[in-house]
């Protein structure tokens, strides 16, 4: 296998430059600082760090392959730079349309709770960002700028949409730190977010084909409740199958355990690479 030094030396640096600036935006906007004594925000630096990863690499990989290596640093640094960017703005919509306006209090007082779900969105959004903001050239930024939104309106109605199946308020639960109901909300989150994010990915191939693909891949999102209920409650519990106010529901929401909420989220984020497979 032939190590590709020029990547190499653009990972690290795309990945530096998309955490740079998440950090500094997040400063801005009013985050606190991580303090090691507050697992909150711990947590919440834990999704930054992926979600930069995530971007950093997707960037440069994208960017890499001409014939200069300042030619493929500046795109790579431009599209991480747009993406770290679009990230920020995604899970800041994502975490006040869910929990509110005082969010960052909660992180300061070291919600756990706060925490995870500022994670999950950092993840899920930058999974969207990291398939659908990335390239070489500026007629690559139009359909992916269209693509990004697309895909972040798509994962906000879906997730809205499937936890309103639950029967108590995610943003109440979480306000009032309910680990459980984070995990379980952020499972939820990050395995629509892998699902979305393949949607938006590819060659574009023209509007009409590429937005047919787009809400076929989608779709398969709708296996996501069915799974939750069918395998975690009744088959992996042995707690049947009812669909609402279930013994699920309860002993995530009610009773916040928080093992409950692990097995969902690892099976609803397992099924969606699973799906991802199938799709292609």
């Amino acid at each position: 296998m032939d190590l590709n030094l020029a990547l190499l030396a653009l990972v690290p640096l795309a990945v530096a430059a998309a955490l740079l600036t998440t950090s500094v935006l997040r400063r801005l906007a009013g985050r606190p600082p991580v303090d090691t004594e507050n697992d909150a925000l711990l947590i919440a630096r834990g999704g930054e760090t992926l979600a930069a990863v995530l971007i950093g690499t997707a960037a440069a990989f994208t960017a890499h392959g001409s014939p200069r290596l300042r030619t493929d640093l500046l795109w790579t640094l431009g599209f991480t730079s747009l993406g770290s960017v679009a990230l920020v703005a995604a899970s800041a919509l994502g975490l006040r349309l869910l929990v509110g306006p005082t969010f960052r209090a909660h992180l300061q007082v070291n919600n756990r709770a706060a925490g995870i779900i500022a994670a999950g969105y950092d993840i899920a959004a930058a999974l969207i960002v990291s398939h659908s903001l990335v390239g070489a050239a500026w007629t690559d930024l139009l359909p992916g700028l269209a693509f990004l939104a697309l895909g972040l309106v798509a994962l906000h109605i879906l997730v809205a949409s499937f936890r309103a199946l639950t029967p108590w308020d995610d943003g109440e639960r979480i306000r009032d730190g309910n680990v459980a109901a984070a995990l379980s909300h952020g499972g939820l989150v990050v395995a629509v977010g892998l699902l979305v994010s393949h949607a938006t990915s590819g060659e574009f191939d023209g509007w009409a084909v590429s937005l047919r693909a787009f809400a076929e891949t989608v779709g398969f999102a709708v296996l996501l409740p069915p799974i939750r209920v069918g395998l975690v409650q009744a088959l992996l519990l042995r707690k049947g199958w009812k669909w609402r106010d279930g013994p699920l529901d309860r002993l995530v929401g009610t009773e916040r355990n928080v093992g409950v909420a692990v097995l969902e989220s690892a099976v609803l984020i397992g099924t969606a690479l699973a799906l991802r497979t199938v799709v292609g």
